[in-house]
């Protein structure tokens, strides 16, 4: 609750799409909401919103960790479908495609999906020209562009972004 209060504060008066993450046990949209923030947001029963022209699609998924968490699949096929057939200009989800600012200090600390990589960059045609993600704390607040495409990742920072 607090940090919803500072967050909102931070946004002064900017609209929010918001994917839930693996440790969301709470909704922060109702929080965000609260404090009168207008939120919109992607859910696996609401895969994709509008917002002034611009359609954003994604996922809350993470790779399978430990079973422990909110979120974790072992198959991101049908997934990945659902999301690219609505037909994104902007990407958001929790998790990184496999190999982009998904960096921890080990191989096993990577949390990026390598199906969303391989959608991305091999296997699908797509409008995307950016991709919001968290996930990867060691990373969060860097943006990178790669293959026509500009990465973020927001893990635990609250930045601006204009979509062209």
């Amino acid at each position: 609750r607090k940090h919803a209060k500072k967050w909102a504060q931070d946004l002064n008066g900017r609209p929010v799409i918001s994917v839930p993450g693996n440790h969301d046990f709470i909704s922060i949209t109702t929080w965000l909401r609260h404090y009168g923030v207008t939120v919109l947001e992607i859910t696996d029963e609401n895969p994709m919103v509008e917002f002034m022209g611009v359609r954003f699609a994604g996922f809350r998924q993470v790779e399978y960790l430990a079973g422990e968490w909110v979120g974790e699949v072992r198959d991101f096929d049908g997934i990945i479908d659902r999301v690219f057939n609505c037909n994104p200009r902007v990407l958001v989800g929790h998790s990184p495609p496999a190999g982009i600012l998904e960096y921890g200090d080990n191989e096993q600390d990577r949390r990026g999906i390598g199906a969303l990589n391989t959608a991305l960059f091999r296997t699908r045609d797509h409008n995307v020209t950016d991709h919001f993600f968290g996930h990867a704390h060691e990373s969060g607040g860097q943006s990178v562009p790669l293959g026509g495409i500009n990465f973020h990742n927001g893990a635990g920072h609250i930045k601006v972004h204009t979509i062209g």
